[in-house]
């Protein structure tokens, strides 16, 4: 019998369905060109602020607590998506993603977020956050990886209202559910 694993827990700026879907459309026009071996679900879209593993529903409604309360002066912000990168071997990456232009508040809740984990004992991301919305990961292809797709070469903007906490399934797709919501002052 296998043993039943804790679930692990993120905070992310979420992604509006109509910004997934265009994306999703984008990534279908190029899946076939470029084999990676996952292309993320749509409604896996997001921008990751914090990754924290397992952590007690105990422990996640008081950081909760703090975020809202933290956030409460936090408005409503415009990121603009254009461009992909990637990260790993520049010839067979790890992940494929989508650049989000440097905005001065999605650092700003980033740092707040990561405050908040740090209080509870959550190690934080040693590298810069790099804002990005993963498209695809582990690329498969016999040959190199050498160019990147025609993907979010037309920029794209939304409005960035809210950020959630997720819990992660990875024997589902969607492998991520929003659990709870922070939406930002308008």
């Amino acid at each position: 019998m296998m043993e039943k694993r804790n679930p692990h827990y993120f905070y992310a700026i979420s992604i509006p369905r109509n910004i997934q879907l265009i994306i999703k459309q984008k990534c279908l026009a190029v899946e076939a060109d470029y084999p990676f071996k996952d292309w993320v679900h749509e409604c896996d879209y997001h921008i990751t602020l914090a990754f924290l593993g397992s952590a007690s529903l105990e422990v996640l409604d008081e950081m909760n607590q703090l975020i809202v309360n933290d956030l409460k002066n936090t408005s409503p912000f415009t990121l603009y998506l254009e461009g992909v990168q990637t990260f790993g071997l520049k010839e067979r990456p790890r992940i494929l993603w989508c650049d989000i232009h440097k905005e001065k508040q999605l650092h700003e809740i980033q740092s707040i977020v990561n405050q908040v984990c740090g209080k509870y004992g959550f190690s934080r991301d040693r590298r810069n956050f790099t804002p990005h919305i993963t498209l695809a990961k582990k690329w498969q292809g016999e040959n190199q990886f050498t160019h990147f797709p025609p993907i979010m070469e037309t920029p794209l903007s939304f409005e960035a209202t809210e950020v959630g906490l997720y819990e992660v399934n990875t024997e589902s797709k969607p492998k991520y559910k929003r659990i709870a919501t922070f939406s930002l002052k308008s």
